[in-house]
């Protein structure tokens, strides 16, 4: 295997990064700060006929997205010409781990369910080490960067589950009774959730997850130069802690589904985009001309061919289980399985990217 060959700092490569900073920093933090206010002025009943609309709008707009640039990662990374022999064995490869995770969900719909979340956690706390690895941050070895994993995905993921229990209760069942009629297994109701996260559990996790905040505050503070660089500068540790201290408290106080929605597409969905916008020699030359908008025209462009599989692959899904889709929401759970099998092969990718380029 090569060595992992760390982005150079180009003249390019700097200017790119600068006029990229506002995307991914100004949308993500006015979205989620957005999704808390209405969160706690619009009326209940309001809130949760909303709460599902990011979601859909996360077919077309950022968070699908975001994974259909998939088949050129590698040759982007590698800086090799783009072949259609490549692509054909890449896409066939990358369908077999959808199809392999996705046949879990009718032969054991819970187990699926649960990976999906590790995964989730995972690979959005990998998205925002990205983030701060590229964005000017203190670069971090393996131990810190999984608690980054850990402390920014868990924001997201594990808060919410853990202080709002009846709602992820709720959600489970939903998704996971979907498939109860081709499955041998007995279907999982809400209260059956609930068991799994009786008040003692959530307070020993909670307690657990604010003692890894603490820790990534002090490993954080420690990296970007303790109070000296606090103080004088305008502050890495400053802007991490805040990030830290914005995604907590949003989702601590937020609608958890309207809020997860929002944070899939101009979070997470938002700054993957913008890592893969610098990582193609092309769109980076855009971004760098200040020609953001055209390199994100482009970069949609590019992303049509698996675009158009993963919406026929959600269409042939919902016509199999139509009979047993009664609203949006039994929708948005058939959206979420397959978000699921697409998280599998798409998460192993970004791991071999944060290998293959642990700079950018």
């Amino acid at each position: 295997m090569n060595a992992p060959t760390p982005e150079v700092q180009t003249p390019e490569l700097t200017e790119a990064v600068k006029n990229l900073r506002f995307w991914v920093t100004i949308p993500a933090w006015a979205s989620l700060a957005t999704a808390l206010i209405l969160s706690l002025v619009l009326p209940p009943d309001l809130l949760r006929r909303i709460s599902l609309l990011p979601f859909l709008v996360s077919l077309l707009f950022l968070g699908l997205p975001h994974g259909a640039w998939d088949h050129r990662v590698m040759s982007a990374a590698e800086r090799a010409p783009l072949r259609l022999t490549f692509v054909a064995a890449f896409c066939v490869i990358y369908l077999a781990l959808v199809a392999a995770y996705g046949a879990l969900w009718p032969l054991a719909p819970t187990v699926a369910y649960l990976l999906f979340i590790a995964m989730s956690w995972l690979h959005w706390g990998q998205g925002d080490a990205a983030y701060l690895r590229i964005w000017g941050h203190a670069r971090t070895g393996r131990m810190a960067s999984l608690l980054v994993w850990l402390v920014r995905g868990g924001a997201p993921i594990a808060l919410p589950i853990l202080t709002h229990p009846q709602a992820f209760a709720q959600a489970a069942a939903d998704i996971t009774s979907r498939f109860r009629d081709s499955s041998n297994l007995t279907p999982v109701g809400p209260e059956l959730w609930k068991q799994w996260l009786p008040p003692l559990t959530c307070r020993v996790g909670l307690f657990v997850l604010g003692a890894l905040v603490v820790l990534y505050m002090i490993r954080s503070f420690q990296s970007n130069g303790g109070w000296e660089s606090a103080m004088r500068h305008k502050g890495k540790f400053r802007e991490d802690a805040g990030e830290v201290g914005l995604l907590y408290t949003v989702f601590a106080f937020a609608d958890p589904i309207f809020a997860i929605g929002i944070y899939f597409c101009l979070w997470h969905g938002l700054r993957h985009i913008a890592r893969l916008l610098l990582l193609d020699d092309n769109l980076r030359s855009l971004c760098s001309g200040g020609y953001v908008g055209a390199a994100a025209l482009r970069f949609g462009q590019q992303t049509l061919l698996i675009m158009g599989a993963s919406l026929s692959l959600l269409g042939g899904v919902y016509l199999y289980w139509a009979p047993t889709v009664q609203s949006v929401g039994g929708f948005v759970s058939l959206y979420l399985a397959l978000i699921a099998a697409l998280t599998f092969p798409h998460f192993v990718l970004t791991i071999w990217l944060d290998a293959r380029r642990p700079d950018g």
